[in-house]
């Protein structure tokens, strides 16, 4: 969300959802200040907020806010100024049931003041002596306020998609059917889980050295004897590449993963997905937004990817997400986990998912594509895809899986 759709969601909002949904978490969250009281509507005299702060005594300071939610004219500043001398005139009430007085002010709008405005205001609060003991805020400065005290207000307010990442964690970060190993309770996945080991075959021509003695000339009926000469030729071989399946999304943006029954393919997928939710939520940012589908489903579905890829959402917390959607597949923020190409069963089936994720492909080429299946049920059926293999655990990877157990 860029500075300029942060400015549009502010001026888009009246008084009360401004106050509510921004500035009282921005005043007691992010800026630590105490006692916040929201006095909007309740003859609260030019004080729509009160909250106090202490200075390095000790000392309490008392502030009202008052808050606007339009650009402000000279043919405001009349009413702003009465209302100003109202707040600092009225006292009010404390947590301690004693009548206090502000000692400083704030005037804050989602909009802009004019230049005209702001020079009118000045004069009047200077002739009434209040010039020192008032703030005026427009949107521009609340801005830099939220973005530097309390930069989760957008990610809360707007980014629906914290939601999504939220009920896909949950969904993902326990194995909850383990009861075939005699285990009654969830497991959490994070804890048990042991990163792969993927390999990729490619091939690599080597040089074979080759002796040659003796050439006999036929025609001549007699045998010549030269110089021993040796010489090349290429011979094809192969040699395995070795990757972390952590690091996979970083070295490749479509993959196929092929690996034997229970090798850990669809544990893998869903580890990934837990590893993007967790680093979106801790950066309150969008970075890498999973869209696991599950291929058998996908093509029982009739839908086109982008179709389902919002049943995906809708399924996670997050309803008629489509505009959403395709603003972060156009950037490229998406990974699509692919679970299953062998579950399809039949070569026509793949063939046509095939077909449908190559489509979606060509369209929305900046993001990753990651797909899983069977050695035996894929068989290069998708272009452009690299092909890794599960390997078995190593000795160490052993060790480390029946530690965590």
């Amino acid at each position: 969300m860029d500075r300029s759709e942060k400015l549009e969601m502010l001026r888009n909002l009246d008084e009360r959802e401004l106050t509510r949904r921004f500035l009282v978490p921005l005043f007691s969250e992010g800026m630590g200040f105490r006692n916040i009281q929201y006095t909007h509507g309740a003859l609260e005299f030019g004080k729509d907020i009160i909250y106090y702060g202490e200075d390095p005594f000790g000392n309490r300071k008392y502030t009202g806010v008052q808050v606007k939610a339009i650009d402000i004219t000279t043919r405001d500043t009349d009413t702003i100024f009465r209302q100003i001398n109202e707040a600092f005139g009225g006292p009010f009430t404390d947590s301690d049931g004693k009548p206090k007085d502000l000692d400083e002010f704030v005037l804050i709008t989602s909009g802009e003041f004019t230049v005209n405005a702001k020079e009118s205001l000045s004069r009047s609060l200077k002739s009434a002596h209040l010039l020192r003991n008032v703030t005026l805020i427009d949107g521009n400065n609340l801005l830099e306020l939220l973005d530097r005290y309390l930069p989760s207000a957008f990610w809360d307010q707007y980014d629906y998609f914290s939601r999504y990442f939220r009920k896909m964690k949950e969904e993902f970060e326990t194995i909850v059917d383990v009861t075939a190993i005699g285990q009654k309770e969830p497991v959490p996945l994070e804890e048990i889980y042991v990163s792969l080991k993927l390999s990729k075959e490619r091939a690599i021509l080597r040089e074979k050295e080759i002796d040659r003695g003796i050439d006999k000339d036929i025609g001549e009926g007699t045998d010549r004897q030269i110089d021993k000469e040796r010489w090349h030729i290429e011979e094809p071989r192969r040699r395995e590449q070795i990757f972390d399946s952590d690091d996979i999304v970083k070295k490749f943006d479509k993959v196929v993963i092929v690996g034997a029954p229970g090798s850990g393919k669809t544990t893998l997928l869903k580890h990934l997905t837990l590893k993007f939710c967790k680093e979106n939520l801790e950066k309150q940012e969008r970075i890498t937004v999973p869209v696991l589908v599950p291929l058998k489903l996908f093509l029982e579905s009739g839908k086109n990817l982008l179709e389902y890829a919002e049943e995906v959402f809708e399924h996670f917390d997050f309803p008629k997400a489509k505009d959403f959607i395709e603003k972060d597949l156009k950037d490229g923020r998406c990974v699509l986990l692919f679970d299953g190409f062998d579950e399809l069963v039949t070569l026509e089936k793949q063939q046509v998912v095939a077909s449908k994720i190559e489509e979606f492909i060509q369209t929305c080429n900046k993001n990753r594509f990651i797909v899983t299946s069977r050695i035996a049920g894929y068989h290069n059926e998708l272009k452009g895809f690299e092909k890794l293999e599960v390997m078995e655990f190593d000795d160490h990877q052993i060790e480390q899986f029946i530690q965590n157990w």
